[in-house]
């Protein structure tokens, strides 16, 4: 599974430069997948599509793929998500070094995340993903999916833009 992770800082240019990655045959732009759980589907945020979250039957479709629909992984992950991806935890994800009860939340909180992009790959028919989720912590923490493919794009906005 390949996944290409746009890490940066917000207005920073990631939008169009996901839309451009997600436009190439073979890729799909999945957006911030971190905020999925938190904001999108909490907030029934509008798709590319025009239409809210829980409407868009490719996100329905993804839903029902990874977790059998949206419902409790949705409210699970959005509160487990703070205590395990915070930029204070780097350090942590970086060396693993962690008591078991974060360890087990991090375990959780990879598997669903490694079952959403295979989620997205397997909807989609697309071979590599694009997630511009921009989170330090996350990348980090995604770094240790195993089955991942991870390549990574630093996004710095030029100050004179």
């Amino acid at each position: 599974m390949k996944v290409i992770y746009i890490v940066g800082v917000g207005r920073s240019g990631s939008t169009l430069l996901e839309r451009m990655l997600g436009a190439i045959p073979g890729f799909v732009n999945a957006g911030e997948v971190n905020a999925l759980f938190s904001r999108v589907a909490e907030q029934d945020q509008k798709c590319g599509c025009g239409q809210p979250f829980s409407e868009c039957d490719y996100w329905r479709a993804v839903g029902d793929a990874a977790f059998g629909g949206w419902g409790p992984i949705t409210e699970r992950m959005a509160r487990l998500q703070p205590n395990v991806v915070r930029q204070r935890f780097v350090p942590r994800l970086a060396t693993g070094v962690t008591g078991a009860a974060a360890r087990r939340d991090l375990d959780e909180y990879l598997d669903a995340h490694q079952r959403l992009y295979q989620a997205i790959a397997s909807v989609s028919g697309a071979e590599v993903i694009v997630d511009a989720s921009k989170s330090t912590a996350q990348l980090f923490a995604l770094r240790r999916i195993e089955d991942l493919d991870l390549r990574v794009i630093n996004l710095v906005r030029d100050s004179r833009g």
